[in-house]
């Protein structure tokens, strides 16, 4: 299919520390109408399957503003400018729980909504991790890390404990790549 809509203008409305809010006047190759697309121009991103030697997974609990409550979730983050996703993973799983991994492993990637954001979100495998015991969360995050068996995430999903749909698609890389027992 050819791209249907040819960009004319792009401004932006609001920008913030986490995202733009990009107005994009855009015609329609096909029958020439003209909308204005509202666009979130957001940096990448990364969620951090992190598992010990002892085969247990990383997780956090962590607020969030927008649910307006306490968030069981794998650590992850924002990729800096040209990061890598295995960087950026190492770096976030570092500064929001204290952990180091010795291999960091891209499984897969989701876009997280693209009716109105332009990102994508990446699951990386981190293997190996273990605690340093220190941390360096961002000002806004007061963040706790925990440990769970492996084989116990699942219980998690299926209980509602976990809804952050982001954590949903890193339970499918993990399923799909064999890391996880059928549910």
């Amino acid at each position: 299919m050819v791209k249907p809509w040819k960009e004319l203008d792009r401004q932006v409305l609001v920008s913030t520390r986490i995202f733009n809010l990009e107005k994009r006047r855009s015609r329609s190759e096909t029958s020439g109408t003209e909308v204005d697309f509202l666009v979130l121009d957001t940096p990448e991103w990364v969620n951090v399957a992190a598992v010990t030697p002892e085969n247990r997974l990383v997780l956090i609990r962590q607020y969030r503003a927008g649910s307006d409550k306490i968030a069981v979730e794998i650590p992850g983050g924002a990729c800096e400018p040209g990061e890598d996703p295995a960087a950026a993973a190492a770096r976030e799983l570092l500064e929001e729980t204290g952990y180091e991994a010795e291999s960091y492993t891209v499984l897969g990637e989701v876009r997280p909504n693209p009716a109105f954001m332009n990102n994508r979100c990446f699951t990386v495998l981190a293997m190996n991790a273990r605690s340093t015991g220190r941390t360096d969360p961002d000002e806004d995050e007061e963040i706790e890390p925990f440990e769970m068996p492996l084989e116990d995430f699942a219980g998690l999903l299926r209980e509602g404990h976990i809804d952050h749909a982001l954590v949903w698609a890193a339970y499918l890389h993990m399923l799909f790549h064999g890391l996880l027992p059928p549910p």
